[in-house]
Order: structure tokens, then sequence, then C-alpha cells
């Protein structure tokens, strides 16, 4: 199998069929849009692509959280074919990057079923376990740089 291209920066388009695919199966495909917050300029948009086709992809929105955790993952995912294969870890390393970059840390809420691969890459989670309506239950997770 060849090895996916971690493409930083893209158009926000690039991200919706991953999105959809993942995150809003059985949902119209409008729900892949998070509005203007997508089309900010402080907006970055993550995709994977292998052999041409996007297969992952992440968000990171501006959205300060107290703690120094000033952007939030928003839409990562992955085509379920690619899980378990080093793919999610690499989406999630390019957003650690580009935090560091941006000299700040990262906050998501996460789909339970996806805490540990968020642990895994140096995440805690915190708080208690909530419902976002349609979705399911959910944790907060932070990351800063300096976690071990």
């Amino acid at each position: 199998m060849n090895i996916p291209e971690l493409l930083t920066h893209v158009d926000v388009e690039r991200t919706w069929h991953v999105r959809h695919r993942n995150l809003r199966q059985g949902q119209p495909f409008e729900t892949v849009d998070y509005g203007a917050v997508d089309r900010l300029a402080s907006t970055v948009h993550l995709v994977l692509v292998l052999d041409g086709v996007e297969v992952g992809c992440a968000t990171l929105q501006k959205e300060d959280r107290d703690g120094g955790f000033g952007y939030r993952i928003r839409g990562m995912a992955v085509d379920e074919e690619f899980r378990g294969r080093g793919f999610g870890r690499l989406l999630m390393e390019g957003t650690q990057q580009l935090a560091r970059e941006l000299g700040t840390g990262l906050w998501c809420n996460a789909r339970v079923n996806a805490i540990p691969a968020y642990l895994c890459c140096g995440f805690r989670q915190v708080g208690k376990e909530f419902d976002i309506v349609g979705i399911g239950p959910h944790y907060v997770l932070e990351w800063l740089p300096s976690f071990p």
C-alpha cells in the first residue's frame, strides 16, 4: 500500500466527502459545512490523500479554551478501511505540528469511540461525558506541546 500524503491549508471542500462518509452518515450532505467558521482565514483544513483520493481530514478552528488551548479540532476522520494503519496518527501529528507553529494547544469534543486514538497521541480527557444531539456521547480532550 502507498503512503498517504498529508496536505495542510487546503480548501474546505476537500474535507466534505470524508466528513460525510465518516461523521454524517445518513444526514443531508449540507451538514458537513460548518458555516462561516470553515472559511475564516484562521481556520486550517488538512487532508490525507492516498492515490489521489482524500481518505482523512481534520479542521483546526481558532476557538480559545482556558489553559492555553487556542485551537479546536473539528471534523477529524479517517475512512474506515484505513483505520488502524497509522493514518489517524499521521493526521493527528499534522494538527499538533500546526499547533506548535501557532504556539498554542488543541482541544476537541471527541466521540467516545475515538478517545483511545487521541490518548495515544498525548491528549488528556477532561470533564464528564456529554451528548451531542444526533451524534452521540462525547468527552472534551486537550493537548499542549508540554504534555508528556
